[in-house]
C-alpha cells in the first residue's frame, strides 16, 4: 500500500504552484475572466486542503446520575442500545466508544418502581475531539411532594383519581399546576383555578374555552365560571 504521509502537503505544494502559473497568465491577461474563476477556485481549494480538521477517533459518553433511585435499578442507553444499568447515584460511563463527528442521544430504558427519572442536559449532541462527560441524568422519588422538570405532576400521594396518578402523570380530564407540591382540577367543572386559562363548565371546543381548559384564539374569557367573548 502507497504511503500517504506526505500526500497532503504535496497537494498543497501542487495547487499553489498552480495559483502562481494563473496569476501570472492574469497580470498579462486581464481580461481573462475564466482564469480569474479558476484563480478562486484553486485558492478556496488550498484554504480547505489546509483547514484544520477534527481527527477521527474513538471517545466514550457518559456524565452524572443524581437524585434518588429508592433502592432500585435505572437502566440507560447509548443512541438506543448499549444498556448500562446503575444502582447507584455517582458518575457513568458508557463502555462503546464512538467515532469523532458521530451524533449520540442518551436516553432511559428503564427505571425503578416508584421513582421518576430525566435527561436533564447534555443528552444530545455530536462527538469533538474529546471524550463526552456533561451527561445529566436524575431521578426523583413520585409522590414524595416535589416535581421534578421531567414530572408531569407530583402531589405528594400515591391516590390515583384525585389528577396525579401513582405514576405521577396527569389523569384524563384534569389539569394540574406547576407547582410543588401539584395541584390538581377538573378542566370543564365550571370552577376555574390559576392554572387553567379558563373553565366555562363543559369540555366542548369552539366556544371560546377549550377541552383542555386554554382559551381559544380570537376570544377573551373572565370569571368562574368562564364567560368567553370574541
Amino acid at each position: 500500500m502507497p504511503n500517504t504521509k506526505y500526500k497532503k502537503p504535496i497537494l498543497i505544494i501542487l495547487l499553489l504552484s498552480i495559483i502562481i502559473f494563473f496569476r501570472c497568465d492574469l497580470l498579462n491577461t486581464k481580461e481573462n475572466e475564466s482564469n480569474q474563476n479558476i484563480l478562486s477556485a484553486l485558492v478556496a481549494l488550498a484554504s480547505q486542503s489546509n483547514a484544520t480538521q477534527i481527527p477521527d477517533t474513538d471517545h466514550t459518553v457518559g456524565g452524572t446520575l443524581s437524585g434518588q433511585l429508592n433502592g432500585g435499578t435505572i437502566v440507560l442507553l447509548l443512541n438506543g442500545a448499549n444498556n448500562l444499568s446503575k444502582n447507584a447515584i455517582g458518575n457513568f460511563v458508557f463502555g462503546t466508544t464512538l467515532k469523532s463527528k458521530t451524533a449520540y442521544t442518551v436516553s432511559i430504558f428503564s427505571k425503578p418502581n416508584g421513582v421518576t427519572c430525566g435527561i436533564t442536559s447534555g443528552g444530545t449532541g455530536t462527538i469533538a475531539s474529546s471524550d463526552v462527560t456533561n451527561v445529566v441524568a436524575d431521578c426523583n422519588i413520585c409522590a414524595n411532594g416535589t416535581k421534578a422538570s421531567y414530572e408531569a405532576c407530583d402531589d405528594g400521594n400515591l391516590v390515583n383519581g384525585d389528577g396525579c396518578s401513582n405514576t405521577c402523570t396527569v389523569e384524563p380530564s384534569f389539569i394540574c399546576s406547576n407547582t410543588s407540591p401539584s395541584s390538581c382540577n377538573v378542566c370543564g367543572n365550571g370552577t376555574k383555578v390559576s392554572y387553567e386559562g379558563c373553565d366555562d363548565g363543559n369540555i366542548s371546543n369552539g366556544d371560546g374555552c377549550s377541552s383542555t381548559c386554554v382559551v381559544e384564539p380570537g376570544y377573551t374569557c373572565i370569571n368562574s365560571p368562564s364567560v368567553c367573548t370574541n
